[in-house]
């Protein structure tokens, strides 16, 4: 459906990925050890925080002192993120998940061993994960770590007692760090209620707005107008869509048809996976992209791993609010995890 055919071969090329990686992983999938992966992994990213952090401070100075000074608080997260070189809500993404992890750790070595060092580590690790999920401060990143708390309450198997001990002091200390986070950094409230509820009238019709670019740009308005387009454009073409390379293209020609100016100028994209894929392939792409984000699901019903319910939770709902499948790094990270994950089938059926 390409117009131009090497454009969908460019698309093609970083879907490849998906094939590659797990080809690669699970043909040698007795040098996996997932837990020791998944450890290993959470405490390097959190190492690499760390230090980007200390570069972020000495490099971009004026930045850190002007947050400091409650100034132009809605950049922090996207300066950070943009030092890094590494899109916001992609890392929060990475974020959110080894949040959940180090807490989910916590627990295991309190329930394994009591109250150690090890067990000490870990509880300190999760306060600087969740710390730096507060400082990058994508909204969607912080709601899925809510979920996977309830979740990781109710389905961790141990004593009921221990179990409200430790979520009543994990739900604590990340109620204590965001109010401590929101007293200084005031516009934290405005983002998470007035952005999100505001000007909700104004669907499809945010030109109305005054200054939207300082208003509603990363709004849930703003979002619902995207997805109404799109989802209006996609049953033009219901079976077979617009093709990898012309969606985008034919997204924003639509917001001028339809007198979008603002989306139109800024070019914005749908920031929804499965729109993403309903407007590249049709029907056959929605569904396909469905059953991709389902299968960390399918994995935990098989296995009972709460630690790949938590990455399904994470990814599956990250993707409803922007489209890392279209990115060669969304690309690369599914594809490992899901290659990992996919080390606890066979592990089972080796048992």
């Amino acid at each position: 459906m390409n117009d131009n055919l090497i454009e969908g071969y460019k698309s093609l090329e970083k879907s490849i990925t998906s094939i590659l990686i797990p080809i690669v992983f699970l043909f040698n999938y007795k040098l996996l050890d997932s837990e020791k992966t998944l450890k290993r992994y959470a405490i390097l990213t959190l190492m690499l925080l760390l230090v980007f952090l200390f570069g972020f401070i000495i490099f971009r100075n004026d930045y850190f002192l002007k947050y400091l000074s409650g100034i132009h608080l809605w950049e922090m997260g996207y300066e950070f993120s943009n030092f890094i070189g590494i899109h916001a809500p992609a890392l929060n993404m990475y974020v959110s998940f080894i949040s959940i992890y180090f807490l989910y750790a916590f627990i295991t070595e309190a329930k394994a061993y009591k109250f150690s060092k090890k067990t000490g580590l870990f509880f300190l690790l999760f306060i600087i994960a969740f710390c730096f999920l507060l400082i990058i401060n994508t909204r969607i990143a912080l709601f899925t770590f809510l979920i996977n708390l309830i979740i990781l309450f109710f389905t961790f198997d141990i004593q009921r007692k221990f179990k409200v001990i430790f979520f009543s002091i994990s739900f604590g200390v990340s109620v204590s760090l965001s109010l401590l986070f929101a007293y200084q950094f005031p516009y934290t409230i405005e983002k998470y209620t007035t952005q999100i509820t505001g000007n909700l009238d104004k669907i499809g019709k945010l030109d109305e707005i005054p200054n939207p670019e300082t208003t509603v740009y990363s709004s849930l308005v703003t979002r619902i107008s995207i997805w109404k387009s799109a989802v209006a454009l996609g049953n033009q073409k219901f079976l077979t869509g617009y093709g990898s390379s012309d969606a985008k293209t034919e997204l924003i020609k639509y917001y001028g048809e339809t007198n979008q100016h603002f989306l139109k100028k800024y070019g914005l994209i749908t920031h929804n996976q499965f729109l993403n894929y309903y407007l590249k392939f049709g029907i056959i792409g929605f569904l396909g992209c469905l059953i991709y984000l389902c299968y960390p699901l399918y994995i935990y019903i098989q296995t009972k791993k709460s630690i790949v319910l938590f990455f399904f939770v994470n990814f599956f709902i990250s993707n409803l609010t922007d489209d890392y499948l279209n990115k060669f790094d969304g690309i690369v990270y599914s594809a490992i995890w899901y290659s990992i994950f996919t080390y606890y089938l066979i592990q089972k059926k080796d048992d």
